[in-house]
């Protein structure tokens, strides 16, 4: 059986449980779990399993993939090894529209947030999942605007499950 559904639940539970971190409606930075309803306040947010929060932009709604590899025959423990990839983005919304954006300084702002979603899988031991994992964040795409709603900075990222079982 895949582990695409455990990877997912996994991440959303490391990421909220990371000091600074909560689920939507708490306190903090919060961590949705795909495409959800936000409100007009400005907020730091993460969300897990879609590359956007906003559903009427033209979202990729995959919220993971996976990619198992049969090694041996006849199957034995450690046989097979499942990559399950996981788009996620990071953003720091001012909501202030009026003046010029510090972009420099939202920039720093999610260079902290993206520093504490690493630690945070990597001092989970496999997510919560039993089996032997590593976890990696990869392939990085910075986004900067500046709106009406105003000035915007996400980081959009994979992360990358290597399950053995």
């Amino acid at each position: 059986m895949t582990r695409i559904f455990d990877v997912i639940d996994g991440l959303l539970t490391t990421f909220r449980a990371a000091s600074g971190f909560t689920a939507p409606g708490g306190d903090g930075i919060q961590v949705f779990d795909g495409v959800e309803e936000i409100g007009s306040e400005p907020s730091t947010y993460v969300v897990v399993g879609a590359r956007s929060l906003l559903a009427d932009e033209d979202v990729d709604d995959i919220a993971a993939t996976s990619d198992a590899e049969w090694r041996t025959v006849p199957i034995q423990v450690g046989s097979q090894t499942e990559t399950v990839t996981v788009p996620c983005v990071a953003t720091v919304w001012t909501g202030d529209g009026n003046g010029s954006p510090d972009f420099a300084d939202l920039r720093s702002e999610l260079a902290d947030v993206m520093a504490d979603l690493e630690a945070a899988t990597r001092t989970t031991a496999g997510l919560g999942i039993a089996a032997q994992i590593t976890v990696t964040l990869a392939r990085f795409t910075l986004r900067q605007a500046f709106t009406q709603s105003g000035a915007l900075v996400s980081c959009e990222f994979d992360v990358e499950v290597t399950a053995t079982k």
